[in-house]
């Protein structure tokens, strides 16, 4: 697709699985982690935020903070939700 637009490649790893499982740490104790359609977003993780169809899709990195540590340091659903 990059030669086809002109464009070029940029390597970055990002986390673009939505619906798995992961076994976490969090408030001390071990938890199993489903976050239905959410990206992880980790403090310094990318991970790939997908638009609905037509939309633009972005590349968001966690953060350390109390609303990342609620929300067991996950990020936005997208695809317009």
């Amino acid at each position: 697709m990059l030669k086809i637009r002109g464009g070029e490649a940029r390597c970055t790893r990002c986390t673009t699985t939505t619906t798995f499982a992961w076994q976490e740490e969090h408030y001390v104790r071990t938890y199993l982690v489903i976050r239905k359609g959410r990206t992880p977003g980790r403090p310094g993780q990318k991970g790939f935020g997908r638009g609905s169809i037509g939309d633009e899709s972005v590349i968001l990195e966690g953060v350390a903070g109390e609303e990342a540590d609620e929300a067991l340091d996950s990020t936005v659903h997208g695809a317009g939700r």
